[in-house]
This record gives C-alpha cells, sequence and structure tokens, in this order.
C-alpha cells in the first residue's frame, strides 16, 4: 500500500475543508491501495492566529467563532486521515520528522509558498517547500504563492529552482505562482501547468429544502448570500438594499451582523457547499466563496477581504479572470469606490447570467474537470 502525505492546511475554514476533501476523493480514486494522510502543520504564529480568531467574543450569538472552529476541525477529523505534526521547531526538525514518516509520496497544496515579511508567513526555507533531499515522490496540487512580495522572492529563485527540481508534477492555481516559476525556470526542470482549485471537483450530497427548514429559512423568496466579513458600512447598505427588494440575507459564513440568519457556526462543509445552490445570488469577499458560485453556476460579485498590493496578487481576480467573467470583480476598498455604481453592476450580472454568462461558466467549469482528471492521470502514473 502507498502512503502518501497531503501537506495542506487543516484549520477552520469551511472552504478549505471542501478543498482537502475533494483531494482526498479524488485520490482515493487513483487507487484503493492509496493510504491518504492529511498532515496538519501551522506555524506557531498562524496556530495562535486560528486559536485567537476562535475565541473572538460575539455579543449576539455567544461564542459564534469557538462553534464554527469546532464545527469544522471536527469534521476534519472525521472525514480525513490526519497526521499531526509539530507546531514548533526548526526547519531542519521538520524536515527530519517529515522522512521519520515514511511517505511514499507528498504532495503539498493550497496557500503556502508565500514570499513575505507579514507575521503569519513562516520564512523561507520551511516545511512547505519539501527538501530536495526528501526521498518521497514529490508533487504541487494547485499550489499558491499569491501573496508573495516578489522582491523577496527574486533573492531566492535559485534555491527555489534548485528545490523543486526533485519534484515530478507541480500545478498553481493563480498568475503570480505561475510567474514565479517561470522566473526561477522551474519549468525547464519540472512540468509545471495551471489548474483550477480542486474545490471544482468537490462531489457534496445532495440536499433539498430540507435544509432551508432544518435552519428555519423559508424558501418562498429570493436568497442574497452576503458572505463578507468586515466592511460593516458596506454589508449594512447592501443588506439594506437587497431587503427592500424582497431578499432574505444569509450568512453561513464567518460572522456578519446585517445578515437576516447567520448560521456558519452551525452547518458543516457539506451543508456550507450545498447551500450556494439556494441563493438568488451572492456577494462576498472569500476566494472559496467565489468557486462555489462558479461551480454551482450562481450570479456573483467578489471583491477583496483586505487590498492587494497588485491586482496581480489577488487571488480571486486571477480565479475571475481565468473563468472569463471579471465583470464580476468589484474592489469595494479602492479609493473612489461608488456603492451606488456597485448596485448596479449587481443588477446588471443578475439579469444578464442565465442568457449570456451561465453557459461560458459551465463550459470552464468542464474544462477545470477534464484538466484535473488528466492530473490526476499523472499522479497516478508517477506514484503507481
Amino acid at each position: 500500500m502507498k502512503k502518501i502525505g497531503v501537506l495542506t492546511t487543516v484549520d477552520a475554514n469551511h472552504g478549505s475543508s471542501i478543498f482537502n476533501n475533494a483531494l482526498n476523493r479524488m485520490l482515493a480514486r487513483c487507487s484503493p491501495d492509496y493510504d491518504v494522510r492529511f498532515i496538519r502543520h501551522l506555524s506557531i504564529h498562524r496556530y495562535g492566529y486560528e486559536i485567537l480568531r476562535a475565541m473572538k467574543p460575539n455579543m449576539k450569538i455567544p461564542f459564534y467563532n469557538l462553534r464554527r472552529y469546532k464545527k469544522i476541525i471536527d469534521f476534519e477529523y472525521d472525514n480525513l486521515l490526519i497526521d499531526n505534526f509539530p507546531v514548533t521547531g526548526t526547519y531542519e526538525s521538520h524536515i527530519r520528522e517529515m522522512h521519520s514518516r515514511a511517505y511514499d509520496a507528498l504532495i503539498v497544496a493550497k496557500v503556502l509558498w508565500d514570499f513575505s515579511t507579514k507575521w503569519f508567513v513562516p520564512r523561507f526555507p520551511n516545511i512547505y517547500w519539501l527538501a530536495s533531499d526528501i526521498s518521497a515522490i514529490k508533487i504541487a496540487y494547485a499550489i499558491s504563492g499569491h501573496r508573495s512580495d516578489l522582491t523577496i522572492f527574486r533573492k531566492y529563485k535559485d534555491q527555489v529552482r534548485r528545490i523543486l527540481s526533485s519534484y515530478k508534477l507541480i500545478s498553481v492555481r493563480d498568475d503570480i505562482t505561475m510567474t514565479m516559476m517561470l522566473e526561477a525556470k522551474v519549468d525547464k526542470e519540472v512540468p509545471v501547468s495551471r489548474i483550477a482549485d480542486p474545490a471544482f471537483m468537490y462531489e457534496y450530497p445532495e440536499y433539498d429544502d430540507d435544509i432551508l427548514r432544518k435552519y428555519g429559512i423559508a424558501g418562498d423568496r429570493p436568497i442574497l448570500g452576503l458572505l463578507l466579513y468586515g466592511q460593516p458600512m458596506f454589508s449594512a447598505n447592501i443588506a439594506t438594499h437587497y431587503r427592500d427588494k424582497g431578499y432574505i440575507i444569509l450568512n453561513f459564513n464567518m460572522f456578519n451582523r446585517f445578515a437576516d440568519y447567520n448560521i456558519g457556526h452551525s452547518v458543516d462543509p457539506y451543508e456550507w457547499a450545498a447551500f450556494f445552490k439556494k441563493l438568488s445570488f451572492c456577494i462576498t469577499d472569500r476566494f472559496h466563496c467565489s468557486v462555489m458560485c462558479l461551480k454551482n453556476n450562481i450570479p456573483f460579485v467578489a471583491t477583496e477581504p483586505f487590498m492587494p498590493q497588485s491586482i496581480d496578487q489577488s487571488k480571486i481576480y486571477s480565479l475571475l479572470k481565468e473563468f472569463g467573467v471579471t465583470q464580476c470583480y468589484q474592489n469595494t476598498l479602492m479609493e473612489g469606490f461608488d456603492i451606488t455604481g456597485f448596485k448596479r453592476t449587481c443588477e446588471e450580472i443578475q439579469e444578464q447570467w442565465v442568457r449570456d454568462t451561465a453557459p461560458h461558466v459551465a463550459q470552464k467549469c468542464a474544462e477545470a474537470l477534464k484538466q484535473h482528471s488528466d492530473f490526476i492521470d499523472r499522479i497516478k502514473y508517477h506514484v503507481t
């Protein structure tokens, strides 16, 4: 039996959980002889951030964040085989730990290849790059370094090339990470391809309107998914606008006090994914919420949770550009942002979606499925 370690983040994030479960199912389909283990390792700073966020009080729904954290983490442990790695330690000790687990293959995935001075980003080199002397087969799956400062990256690009030359396959999910691979000439050493996020491959259980009734939500009115965190003035304006139009304002992610329903602390990742099918429209600043809107062909507008250094560093814009729907990108954090124009854009997108946008999105999703199927076949070839 082949032992495969997936080095990713196992954290309190619905979209991240869907990513992990989708990847787990895809690998399971490769061969019944694969023993797939998800390696849970967070830097000490990232681990502290997760705990602080979970403990943040909520006056309206007590322990909302803690309950959300527990719901998702419990789900991960129930649905994945997880190998816990130490939070503390040096790069060398982490690599020794990796050696001791005797994996036949290692797959690194998600936003783990950043070059940044931000406190929550581990310094290069770190365990997520997988040292070249690790004997296991190494593969990168939809990896990202979208928060990278390219000035910092360029200081290390020769070392990056040396490490990554020991990989069998590399796939990236956004423009800036592909730029990094090309600048470091990694593509001269190992095949590098662009691939959509694995969450597009997720097949979740079917739910009928019972899921709405379960949470006391009426199914006789249009539903706006208000999946935003922060930006209170913007959220208040949008919620009032759509409520006046007869919409139910639903949040099933991080808490938003302007929604009619906040259920992100109660839904597991399967239910989180299923709720997108119930939406009439969605406004979000979350990457995986944008993925799920595209996957379910739901009209939406995506904005930023924080201002990227450049448009190339926006993982949301890169996703929408790849799918040819950049009209769905509206950065509410830009100077001179016009909320009246934003609402007008939302109406135009919703009006044109079924006729003009939906067929194109369906085609791009089909192409993404084909990309993943081909990449999984390549993994199977190298691992088997």
